[in-house]
């Protein structure tokens, strides 16, 4: 090789390494820009309440015709040239224009709002007057931090409640205990539907915020004596299941009632109501007993976590109880701890009824419930026989059995 195309080559080599070079620190500059950049960019965060003060964003409340839960419509729109976050602190009253309720927000919620995009969000907030009508679409409603008469208990418990996870709240139980706080409600004036769960979750509500209890009307009005009829003889856990049994020790039979359980979390919060599957009679006439069955594995009940079973039952009833009815024909099998009933019933008497059910009771050598089941005949006339067949689980040994039949018409 001559000596010039030494020097060619070398001198292409050497641009080859400093083109390389080169490119390298442009990219490292690049990549210290783009980091400037990202920091420039860092998203600010405002409360609701100084984002509107300020003029940042502008916005719009409107109701929803709901008093509690998502019933707010917010309508916002950025006022400044970058992204920003808005937070929903807890505590903030809507004031309404027109003639409809006031409501407090629960907060716990931070939304992004970009330059010149206008955006709705559904905000979670609750009645502050439970003597007036929910906020329609029609109302808007104003922003204010100041509380007038409803009081600093008020935002302690939204505080409360937007730290709880929302799946362990019951809407109906957040309100409850707020207007408790606000107004000393009894059941009487309770605007919304509840059940007796949702009075003792408002109750665990206002306690976890240090409210004294003891001598909140409502709380009065459902801790009086059970005058119900019905009586808890026995029931055992199995598994996912509750099996029981009820009597009647009124003088009256008894025709509309119920038989369900509460299911606690750790924290004594009330999680689940479950309700009876269906094995209970009819009507329990004075002095007979019924079976229930709660299933409880679709709301992961286990045996030993903690639960209440309870009973309802209200007095008169405009059904009539029959029971002109004859069972025969009946055989049992049992096998993988199930028991199958069959049998054939009749109607003895002289009228034709619309529902009937057929209820089996099955007991261990002892007395012991250890399972029930229930079968169900529609339009059942006089002199008709119809087949039935129940199936239930066995939590023991079965040892003998009891068959009800009871049936209803005008």
């Amino acid at each position: 090789m001559s000596r010039k195309a030494g020097i060619i080559i070398t001198l292409f080599l050497a641009f080859l390494v400093i083109g390389s070079l080169a490119y390298r620190y442009s990219d490292f500059l690049e990549g210290l820009v783009s980091e400037e950049k990202n920091e420039e960019k860092e998203i600010e965060l405002y409360s609701l309440v100084n984002a509107t003060e300020h003029g940042i964003v502008n916005t719009e409340f409107r109701g929803m015709g709901l008093c509690s839960a998502d019933s707010i419509l917010m309508k916002i729109k950025s006022e400044v040239e970058y992204e920003i976050e808005i937070e929903i602190e807890p505590g903030w009253v809507l004031i309404n224009s027109g003639s409809g309720q006031n409501m407090i927000t629960v907060g716990g919620l931070t939304i992004t709002v970009e330059p010149e995009i206008e955006k709705n969000v559904k905000i979670e907030a609750y009645c502050l007057d439970i003597d007036l009508d929910n906020p329609s679409f029609e109302e808007t409603l104003s922003l204010q931090t100041n509380l007038g008469a409803y009081g600093s208990e008020a935002v302690e418990l939204m505080a409360f409640v937007s730290n709880t996870p929302k799946t362990k709240l019951q809407w109906r139980s957040v309100q409850i205990a707020l207007w408790v706080l606000l107004d000393d409600v009894s059941t009487y004036d309770l605007m919304i539907e509840y059940s007796d769960y949702h009075i003792q979750n408002a109750k665990w509500l206002l306690e976890k915020i240090k409210v004294d209890t003891s001598e909140k009307r409502i709380f009065r009005q459902t801790s009086y004596p059970n005058e119900s009829p019905l009586k808890l003889t026995q029931y055992t856990c199995f598994e996912t299941h509750i099996i029981g049994e009820v009597e009647n020790v009124g003088n009256d039979e008894c025709s509309a009632y119920g038989v369900y359980a509460w299911l606690y979390d750790d924290d004594g919060w009330i999680r689940w109501e479950i309700e009876d599957e269906g094995c209970t009679r009819l009507t329990i006439p004075p002095g007979e007993k019924s079976p229930f069955h709660i299933d409880g594995s679709y709301r992961s009940f286990t045996n030993g976590r903690a639960h209440e079973v309870r009973l309802w039952s209200y007095s008169g009833s405009t059904f009539a109880h029959y029971q002109m009815f004859e069972v025969s024909n009946v055989s049992v099998e049992e096998e993988d701890a199930t028991l199958y009933i069959r049998g054939e019933v009749k109607n003895v008497g002289n009228e034709n009824v619309v529902t009937t059910k057929v209820v089996v009771s099955i007991y261990d050598e002892k007395g012991n419930l250890v399972g029930c089941s229930q079968s169900k005949v529609l339009f059942f006339d006089s002199g008709e026989t119809f087949p039935f067949e129940m199936t239930s689980l066995l939590t023991g040994t079965f040892d003998h059995w009891i068959i009800y039949v009871d049936a209803w018409y005008w």
